[in-house]
């Protein structure tokens, strides 16, 4: 397979704290990458104060290759990682992805609302459609669409 770019959105989250309470979104980040490739990282500003974050950030990714995980990690306004969660080659390649992805660590646990589609292939998205308006955290919420297990 030839190394393709992917258009990934990370739309917002729902996170929560060991005890199961709610965390505020201020200042919260999110970033992404293919393991072991750091030129591949990108992150989204800090999240507004709110009750949920809602970054509804995308980024293109070039020189995917079949097999590429991509990997997301939620930290802190101080940069600590606080959930992390990876999407395997398979659960995008070459379908595209939408739906919720289990996240998990020290500081807290829940889901991200993504999307990963191919450049120039967003027809081929589970319930994409020609002119179809950018995902936001209203319209992907991460309790809906399809969802991967951690």
């Amino acid at each position: 397979m030839t190394a393709q770019s992917l258009t990934i959105t990370i739309a917002g989250a729902r996170l929560h704290d060991a005890r199961g309470v709610p965390l505020a979104a201020g200042g919260l980040v999110c970033t992404c990458e293919i393991p072991g490739e750091p030129r591949s990282r990108f992150s989204t500003a800090g999240a507004s104060p709110g009750a949920e974050p809602a970054w509804n950030y995308s980024s293109e990714i070039s020189g995917v290759e079949a097999g590429d995980a991509l990997e997301f990690q939620v930290l802190d306004q101080d940069g600590s990682p606080l959930a992390g969660g990876k999407l395997q080659g398979s659960d995008f390649y070459p379908q595209g992805f939408r739906g919720a992805l289990p996240v998990a660590g020290r500081g807290a646990s829940g889901s991200l609302a993504v999307l990963v589609s191919p450049v120039g292939c967003p027809a081929t998205l589970p319930g994409a459609s020609t002119g179809e308006s950018s995902p936001t955290a209203s319209t992907l919420d991460p309790r809906s669409s399809r969802s991967v297990r951690g």
